[in-house]
């Protein structure tokens, strides 16, 4: 037999032919031997971390500490965690408070530094560091110095 001017000898074909069976074979034994494996459904979250007022004074008089106590409820562990407190009053400025406290879960309190953050705001922070899974104290203890009308507000946050 010839092909493309060339003579091809019959035990050539029956290897070219044998070797293209064996090949559709294997293909065929690892689609015939393949199988599937179905996990289910994994719901994923970033965990749940809420925060519950426990009290707030109404009102309070210069000079007497001022304390506002809330429960975190941590769903799972976080690192670099800090809590970020605000207070809001028009025109406020630093010198509005003789001090800022944090009592975190009993362990004594810390003082923070309260910075300018726009005309009516104060902004400071308390590095918390890693919390486990749990619920927890805190207690923000304020000393104002000027009368008015204060929003106190606080936010957990942390790398789960």
């Amino acid at each position: 037999m010839r092909l493309r001017g060339t003579k091809v000898s019959g035990s050539s074909l029956l290897t070219i032919l044998g070797v293209v069976c064996f090949a559709t074979v294997m293909v065929a034994a690892v689609l015939v031997t393949s199988g599937a494996l179905d996990f289910g459904t994994t719901t994923v979250s970033n965990g749940s971390l809420s925060l519950s007022k426990t009290s707030s004074p109404a009102n309070n008089i210069i000079g007497n500490p001022a304390d506002y106590a809330f429960s975190a409820n941590v769903g799972q562990q976080l690192t670099s965690a800090s809590l970020t407190i605000y207070i809001n009053k028009t025109g406020i400025l630093p010198g509005d408070l003789q001090s800022t406290e944090v009592d975190w879960n009993g362990a004594g309190q810390s003082s923070v530094t309260m910075n300018q953050n726009g005309a009516n705001s104060l902004m400071g922070t308390f590095s918390v560091g890693t919390v486990n899974s749990g619920s927890y104290t805190c207690i923000i203890e304020l000393y104002y110095k000027n009368p008015g009308s204060y929003d106190v507000k606080v936010m957990m946050s942390g790398t789960a």
